[in-house]
């Protein structure tokens, strides 16, 4: 099985990115998965044009009308408002399972089927007490 280098830029610029898996001319698996930005970068540039070394690859990748129409909804809004874009994406890409408050609990404390708690009792948020590190 051969393998094809990638040549893309570092680092990766945000969006969505699919990864496709062709073999014997066929494409066999593909997932998508979420670049964000990093919180200090506000130099980032966002483009929408498909790079000449991406059509190459068309064929593999089918968009459809709808598809099309998501993406450039999805890209423009990335242009317009980064983070309306990060909260749809994340909301998109991964499931809350939990949630904590670190002082005082918000005045919106039971959102859901989410109850939050303080963050100190917890065994998973950054904020709880670590029986590792503590001296005896």
């Amino acid at each position: 099985m051969g393998n094809q280098n990638l040549e893309i830029d570092h680092p990766l610029k945000p969006g969505v990115w699919k990864v496709a898996v062709i073999y014997d001319g066929k494409k066999i698996a593909t997932t998508e998965f979420l670049i964000v930005p990093q919180a200090s970068d506000q130099s980032t540039q966002f483009e929408t044009r498909i790079s000449e070394s991406q059509k190459a690859w068309e064929k593999y990748l089918p968009v459809d009308a709808k598809s099309a129409i998501y993406r450039r909804e999805r890209a423009l809004l990335m242009k317009k408002d980064i983070s309306k874009f990060l909260d749809k994406m994340t909301a998109e890409y991964y499931a809350i399972q939990d949630i904590c408050y670190k002082d005082q609990p918000p005045h919106c404390a039971t959102i859901g089927f989410h109850d939050w708690q303080s963050c100190l009792s917890t065994d998973w948020s950054s904020f709880s007490q670590d029986p590792k590190s503590e001296l005896l």
